[in-house]
């Protein structure tokens, strides 16, 4: 999609649609415990991604924001 999300933001977006609560975050330090340098790479790293490339040449994504995204992923829509 154009816009990038935070994770918070991905995990509400997916709750409110599946109408399932999402719980209480899991600290980052239970994840350095438990995976180490694995847990930090595959799970705390962040990267702000933009598809400047797609969006500079004029590409129209078919769901341009992330509730309809899901959506359409989940059957949902």
């Amino acid at each position: 999609a154009p816009e990038p999300c935070t994770n918070r933001d991905f995990t509400a977006t997916l709750a409110r649609l599946l109408r399932r609560p999402a719980l209480l975050p899991v600290p980052a330090a239970a994840i350095r415990l438990v995976l180490g340098e694995m847990g930090e790479a595959l799970l705390l790293a962040s990267a702000r991604v933009r598809p400047q490339t797609l969006l500079a040449s004029g590409f129209r994504f078919r769901h341009p924001v992330l509730p309809a995204a899901l959506a359409a992923e989940l059957g949902l829509d």
